[in-house]
């Protein structure tokens, strides 16, 4: 981890942060832990989201993902891409972190929560039956 810290000029207690993280959400091998850093510094090194950006964000952002099932070295991976994904498109690495935050959280709501937190507009369902009947602002009948 030192060797990690001194190379990216992230924080150590940002690292060690990561790493346990890593362990209990991820379910990362403490035995792998070097290879997850090192898989973490390579993507940084190949975009714009930089490990202590990583490491600063992954905690957070791998228990979001555990959520979702995903463990081990793959989900390391997968992670370390969407950051690099998501940074591409927007200004700086907290705003990436943000919207993949959200992206996450839509993912593993339920359906129902889902259509609760859509807009005020009716459903296509209910658009469909209302556009069958007619309207009585459309038929305005006049007699002369």
């Amino acid at each position: 981890m030192t060797k990690a810290s001194v190379a990216t000029k992230a924080s150590m207690v940002d690292l060690s942060t990561t790493a346990v993280a890593l362990i209990n959400n991820l379910k990362v091998a403490p035995a792998e832990i070097g290879a997850a850093l090192d898989a973490m510094a390579q993507t940084g090194k190949d975009g714009q989201f930089e490990l202590k950006d990583m490491a600063k964000y992954f905690p957070r952002i791998g228990a979001l993902y555990s959520t979702m099932g995903q463990h081990g070295l793959n989900a390391v991976h997968d992670l370390a891409a969407a950051l690099q994904i998501m940074r591409k498109n927007v200004g700086s690495a907290g705003e990436a972190v943000t919207n993949l935050e959200d992206l996450l959280a839509k993912m593993t709501m339920k359906p129902a929560q889902r259509r609760s937190r859509q807009p005020a507009s009716m459903s296509s369902r209910k658009w469909r039956k209302r556009k069958d009947r007619p309207h009585p602002r459309n038929h305005v009948r006049v007699d002369r």
